[in-house]
């Protein structure tokens, strides 16, 4: 008897442990970026393993001078990337399997490196004559469900979206969107502060609204409170949202963040004043 209450608890440890390191792998944070074909820069931990998880499957070598000291694998679209040494910026090479896409990054490894798994986004192709640098492709006006959305279901529906794996989608209720193929820059989101904003992509909800997520990066080398009643805006701006409420210094980990912004136009037919 004793032998089978052994096994028992070894059983139901050996599930518990499992069960844990599962769960953990599925809340993996992740910081979204949208390759627009310029170098992303980033830096990893060194001896501590990191996660890019591409929306296709990918091609990779390590650069002849890190023999030795990257090691990774890649499987179904995510790249596993590990450094046992500390290493100043390098250049590395991702290609798409089956789109032929590049994707170039500069990497650096460092004890201080983010922890943060980097999902990355390429931009949809779209048509020459498309204005703003939005795809013409015919737009769904709502989701299939037709009904109304509040704006805190919008903005929780675009932070999904932009976050979390597909799996966990509900695809019934999921907002119609388009990537930005050429996004302009903004310099005056923030008055009196070295702030720039880039659109990175755009939704459309059921009742003809516009939710417009932007890259916001901190060139200043102070920190900067994000204060929806002080940023600029227009009259056609109905909610902002943002993942945090402070941008920290520029070239230190929290100096960029995400936010949304609805409006009852197209973000960018409204927001030249702010260039």
């Amino acid at each position: 008897m004793t032998k089978i209450l052994s096994k028992g608890l070894l059983f139901i440890a050996a599930f518990l442990f499992l069960s844990a390191e599962s769960y953990s792998q599925e809340m993996t944070q992740y910081r979204t970026v949208v390759y627009s074909n310029l170098p992303i820069p980033f830096t990893v931990r060194t001896g501590e393993e990191k996660i890019l998880s591409f929306s296709e499957d990918v091609q990779w070598s390590i650069p002849r001078e890190l023999t030795g000291i990257v090691s990774g694998e890649a499987v179904s679209g995510t790249v596993y990337l590990t450094s046992t040494s500390d290493f100043e910026k390098t250049r590395f090479h991702f290609r798409g399997i089956d789109t032929n896409q590049h994707y170039i990054f500069d990497i650096t490894s460092s004890p201080s490196g983010e922890k943060t798994a980097l999902r990355i986004l390429k931009q949809a192709p779209s048509s020459e004559s498309a204005p703003t640098g939005i795809s013409t492709s015919p737009i769904s006006p709502s989701p299939p469900t037709g009904r109304r959305m509040g704006m805190a279901e919008v903005i929780r529906s675009v932070y999904q979206d932009i976050y979390a794996p597909d799996r966990f989608l509900n695809t019934s209720t999921r907002l119609s969107s388009k990537t930005f193929e050429k996004p302009p820059t903004y310099t005056r989101l923030i008055p009196g502060h070295n702030v720039l904003a880039v659109p990175f992509s755009q939704w459309w909800t059921p009742d003809g609204l516009y939710a417009t997520a932007l890259h916001i990066t901190n060139n200043e080398p102070y920190s900067i409170q994000i204060d929806p009643r002080t940023i600029r805006s227009s009259p056609d701006w109905v909610a902002f949202s943002s993942i945090s409420r402070e941008l920290l210094p520029a070239n230190q980990y929290g100096d960029k963040l995400i936010a949304v912004v609805i409006t009852r136009q197209s973000f960018v037919d409204i927001s030249d004043w702010m260039k």
